[in-house]
């Protein structure tokens, strides 16, 4: 039997009262952890239906403009239904510190800007789902590798030890213009020819900038995709990090680069530029610097007010006292 498509609504109601029944099990203390399993299941797949159905929504909605792709390209994200774990903290029998989960609660995507759960929308995906052309990831594939060949040669590899990753780089569908190129430009010896220095590189920026368009081209939108070198710049700068061992750098496959890939996409079709965030400005650091310093202000006061206390406590202990004596006495 087919399963039941509720609404957003429905899928709601039904989430919360799910939540409520994991955080009653939870506090009673017959239920078993395998009951909070199942519970905790039921919850996760109630907010992946959600997402689905949230998903077939942004398709249907940019189904209806000019340009389909590029519509859900500019829109790359949405916010959907999910929960989180709160946590407490307490102390142990033996008197350690431990934290423990006393419940879930809902985090509603519809309760303003920027809640809930934060979902990539997947360009190939959609294309999939919606029976567009797709052959724009062999393109993608092909400058993956590209980008891996130029990361190499700036990191000042040999054209040896280039070729052997090219030579071994797996592709599903070959393209090798790499070893072409080192063919064209030297002689029968395998030393560089001087007159074919105007022989381009396919890992020069001009050529990848053009390939980075021609991955562009592919893409089945009705409009033109434009590349810039700001982009390929961005490609370059998000396209490895650090692997584990110290002199690793760690890349990435085709799926995941497809994934960078769509930033470009997204670049293009929005006209946003790649820009650096994350560095703190003169301003943030003198603002938490100040913040800091009345926060530790405020300590330093608490702190000789409660010696204040503690030390005026003795004193009215000791009057107290001798006031109790003299009336004994009287």
């Amino acid at each position: 039997m087919a399963k039941k498509t509720l609404t957003l609504t429905a899928l709601r109601t039904t989430h919360a009262e799910q939540i409520k029944e994991f955080n009653e099990m939870l506090h009673n203390p017959e239920t078993k952890r395998e009951q909070l399993t199942a519970q905790d299941k039921k919850i996760a797949e109630t907010e992946a239906d959600y997402a689905h159905q949230k998903k077939l929504g942004i398709y249907a909605e940019v189904e209806t403009s000019t340009d389909p792709v590029a519509a859900f390209i500019a829109r790359d994200h949405f916010y959907t239904l999910t929960h989180k774990v709160k946590k407490e903290k307490v102390k142990d029998a033996e008197g350690n510190e431990i934290e423990i989960v006393t419940g879930y609660e809902v985090v509603d995507d519809t309760s303003g800007d920027k809640k809930g759960k934060r979902v990539r929308l997947d360009l190939m995906a959609f294309c999939v789902d919606t029976k567009r052309s797709t052959l724009f990831k062999y393109r993608v594939a092909e400058l993956n590798k590209l980008l891996l060949l130029w990361g190499m040669k700036l990191i000042n590899c040999t054209d040896e030890e280039i070729l052997k990753v090219n030579d071994s780089y797996y592709m599903e569908k070959e393209v090798d213009c790499y070893r072409a190129y080192i063919e064209q430009i030297t002689d029968k010896d395998g030393k560089i020819d001087p007159t074919k220095a105007n022989v381009p590189s396919p890992i020069s920026s001009k050529s990848l900038l053009k390939k980075l368009q021609e991955c562009f081209d592919a893409v089945p939108t009705n409009g033109k995709m434009a590349a810039t070198s700001n982009m390929l710049g961005g490609l370059k700068l998000t396209y490895s990090a650090k692997g584990k061992e110290p002199t690793d750098i760690r890349l990435i496959t085709d799926a995941k680069f497809m994934d960078i890939f769509q930033n470009a996409c997204y670049s293009a079709v929005t006209n946003k530029k790649f820009g650096f965030v994350g560095y703190i400005t003169k301003e943030q650091y003198a603002a938490a610097a100040k913040k800091a310093e009345e926060k530790a202000a405020k300590e330093k006061a608490k702190a000789e007010e409660n010696a204040a206390e503690t030390e005026e406590k003795p004193k009215k202990t000791k009057t107290k006292a001798k006031t109790e004596a003299k009336t004994k006495a009287a």
